[in-house]
């Protein structure tokens, strides 16, 4: 593995080749299927290997999850030079060797976080996100080959921005933001794992319904910008929701909460699309 540095921001960060978790239990021979009119207790015996195979490879998956759940909050709270591998395993209640075994180093696990970070982006947001491209019929360019009608459009979009705000608000990513905030200010080469695999499609997606909405090219900044911006005006209800909290009075953001969240989406994406309506959008 390639554990060269790079600075960024006036910090040494990790420059990495990606590499897979490894998990050597999945590393057994399988079973031969032996002759015909084999002795029973050789099957058995087949059985037991087997059965043990699995509960070894459950096990080793476990201790990955510990430690990709675990260094989501070390690094964002300590940040990547000062989280030391002895903190991350204590963290995660694992064994020191646990990281190289399973990620190589200090920096796969670092890069692998980013991943799974990304990942969960993916699972929450895709099956709306990949709809949505299909209707629009994406080419190889990522040009929609279908342009929806401005009704459409701010439909789809609505329903995109409250699927993440939806994600934003949750549970899970009260541990990412610190993480992901890091990243924003000095990037590594982990934002590059959490953008092209996470927040970059979607924010493209957004743009090519912005464009629908306002009669202009995707390709237009003034339409990027504002795709950026109606995503940003989410992304404060969990980068910035302790001032949120206090601001509004709330004490967590529940279903009544949310609906607050919604409608505002519903009229920001509405205001979007009235003012192309009345020949304001540039």
């Amino acid at each position: 593995m390639d554990t060269s540095r790079e600075r960024h921001g006036g910090r040494m960060r990790p420059k990495v080749k990606a590499t897979a978790p490894r998990s050597k239990a999945r590393k057994v021979a399988s079973a031969g299927t032996g002759k015909a009119g084999g002795k029973p207790a050789k099957s058995r015996v087949r059985q037991a290997k087997g059965a043990v195979s699995r509960a070894a490879v459950e096990a080793n998956d476990e201790t990955q999850n510990k430690l990709l759940l675990a260094s989501i909050e070390v690094f964002g709270t300590h940040g990547f030079e000062s989280a030391s591998t002895r903190l991350l395993a204590t963290h995660a209640g694992v064994n020191l060797q646990a990281i190289p075994y399973y990620f190589g180093s200090k920096e796969g696990l670092y890069l692998a976080v980013a991943e799974h970070i990304a990942s969960r982006i993916r699972a929450h947001m895709e099956p709306l996100a990949e709809k949505i491209r299909s209707r629009l019929d994406l080419d190889e360019n990522g040009k929609a080959r279908y342009l929806p009608s401005p009704d459409e459009a701010r439909g789809l979009l609505v329903d995109m921005l409250t699927t993440f705000a939806h994600l934003l608000v949750s549970d899970e990513t009260a541990s990412w933001a610190s993480f992901i905030i890091r990243e924003q200010q000095h990037p590594s080469a982990a934002f590059d794992r959490l953008y092209d695999g996470g927040m970059g499609r979607y924010i493209g997606t957004a743009t090519q319904l912005v464009a629908a909405i306002v009669g202009q090219p995707p390709q237009s900044k003034t339409v990027q910008v504002q795709a950026i911006g109606l995503i940003g005006q989410i992304l404060i209800f969990r980068s910035g929701r302790a001032a949120v909290l206090r601001a509004l009075g709330w004490r967590n953001i529940g279903t009544s909460e949310f609906s607050e969240i919604a409608q505002m989406i519903g009229r920001n994406v509405s205001a979007l699309q009235a003012s192309a309506a009345g020949g304001l959008a540039p």
